[in-house]
């Protein structure tokens, strides 16, 4: 253990609760631990704010370590769950205990605070830590893919799913990971209770422990029409999901260009290209009808396989490149591709521009920097000779110049230059390697800058200092 210089220290009176008659706060102060350690412990678990405080939080709130806390909150712990200072938690133990078993065992730390008369017994304490402390303390609970002591596991520990020890936490993760499978490959499919009865059948679970975890279930909700989707991590729809939405609301096969404004209309915020929705409606659950109209497998339309206008997208690319007048990205591409298969339904595209420009070299030609440009321009990516020739002509200009790599990076993009600062620094470093290398490198001591000038050039570091400073 870590001695610290103030075990008989006081705190301040508002950092710390006094004893009281009340079972909770007879139990919390049951052990024989100082007065400091208390608010070390209620500091740290959030019992007086509702907010878990960090170690470093704490250990500078009262002048300690870190590592003097975490032991502290440990052997408080450790108190608390001795069998002796148990008994104090049956009436507490017995009412989670009859909780659980009537809610299938499973349940989230904000479903069992607000089922259970806590309020009333927690002493003036934060409600949801003031629960979670007893449940941890209990013995009989456990807390799924969650570490109390240390915090990790859950930034929202309302949300964290709390388990008796007859349920194995392998039973309820086997369980929500067959119910994600399931609304991902057909989501708005289910209703909970079919969804339940699909996962039970599937695990050999038992029901009820099915139906309690899948209810404490974070990543499938209930959509409008109270079908089951699944959210995501990041809390939204997949575009299959909102598409097959959106296709059920309008009840007729249905341009990607009319779904596209139909699902941003029905989901503001999203904001999707009518690219990248059309790239989706590849997913089994569609059926395409014609010339990029799609409807629903589930409308019993059969599967045929739409033929791609291969040189009318060829020739779409290369009328947009020409529209752009410049080297584009695959995005700036796609996004003047969605201005012409809106003018012109009849394109169907089911390859993404990339593929096309892939595969017709004798057309377009990757010029580096992830842009593309018509063959026909005559255009080719600089290679590592080019850099190194157009960093020397930048150099001969100025007889007296000493540059910094980002000073030299700077003026070669005012050339025309649209390579990245760690090619030019892969250039400069081969060019130095060479035996006759044009160009040098050389270190302003004392303030770790490194320049670069020509081969031949006279090195004066007070002269490419005030240079360097005067610029």
């Amino acid at each position: 253990m870590i001695p610290d210089n103030c075990d008989n220290g006081r705190v301040p009176e508002d950092l710390l609760t006094k004893p009281s008659s009340d079972l909770f706060l007879r139990w919390l102060h049951s052990t024989r631990n100082s007065e400091r350690d208390l608010c070390v412990f209620q500091q740290r678990m959030g019992l007086l704010s509702g907010r878990r405080k960090t170690l470093e939080e704490v250990g500078q709130e009262l002048e300690i370590t870190r590592e003097r806390v975490r032991q502290i909150v440990h052997r408080y712990l450790s108190h608390l769950r001795h069998p002796i200072r148990r008994k104090l938690l049956i009436p507490f133990d017995a009412r989670l205990r009859r909780l659980f078993q009537e809610h299938g065992g499973v349940m989230t730390l904000r479903e069992v605070a607000d089922l259970t008369d806590f309020v009333a017994n927690t002493g003036g304490f934060s409600l949801l830590p003031a629960v979670e402390l007893i449940l941890y303390c209990c013995g009989g609970f456990r807390a799924l893919n969650y570490d109390y002591e240390s915090g990790r596991g859950s930034s929202d520990i309302a949300c964290v799913t709390w388990h008796t020890e007859m349920i194995s936490p392998e039973s309820i993760e086997a369980t929500r990971k067959l119910a994600y499978t399931f609304v991902e490959r057909h989501p708005c499919k289910y209703d909970f209770d079919e969804l339940v009865k699909a996962v039970c059948n599937e695990s050999g679970v038992d029901v009820t422990i099915t139906r309690a975890s899948l209810r404490t279930y974070q990543l499938i909700e209930p959509d409008s029409s109270g079908l089951m989707v699944r959210t995501g991590k990041i809390g939204y729809l997949t575009v299959s999901a909102m598409a097959l939405i959106v296709l059920r609301e309008i009840g007729v096969p249905s341009h990607f260009t009319v779904i596209t404004e139909k699902i941003n209309d029905r989901f503001p915020g999203r904001n999707l290209k009518p690219n990248h929705v059309h790239n989706h409606l590849m997913n089994p659950l569609f059926r395409w009808v014609d010339r990029g109209t799609y409807g629903l497998a589930e409308w019993g339309l059969p599967e045929i396989r739409p033929k791609e206008n291969y040189s009318a997208g060829k020739e779409a690319l290369k009328l947009v490149l020409q529209a752009i007048g410049s080297p584009a990205t695959i995005r700036e591409i796609e996004e003047h591709l969605d201005k012409v298969t809106t003018e012109d339904p009849g394109l169907t595209f089911l390859s993404r521009p990339n593929i096309l420009l892939y595969n017709n070299p004798q057309l377009f030609v990757s010029l580096g920097q992830g842009k593309w440009g018509l063959a026909e321009w005559n255009l080719a990516p600089k290679s590592i000779k080019d850099i190194t020739s157009l960093a020397c002509e930048v150099l001969a200009e100025d007889e007296k110049a000493w540059l910094t790599i980002h000073q030299l990076y700077m003026e070669m993009r005012s050339r025309g230059w649209s390579g990245s600062l760690t090619s030019l620094q892969r250039a400069l470093d081969r060019e130095l390697g060479k035996p006759e290398r044009r160009i040098r490198r050389e270190e302003l001591h004392g303030f770790n800058i490194l320049l670069y000038g020509l081969a031949n050039r006279d090195w004066n570091e007070q002269t490419a200092l005030a240079r360097l400073l005067a610029d």
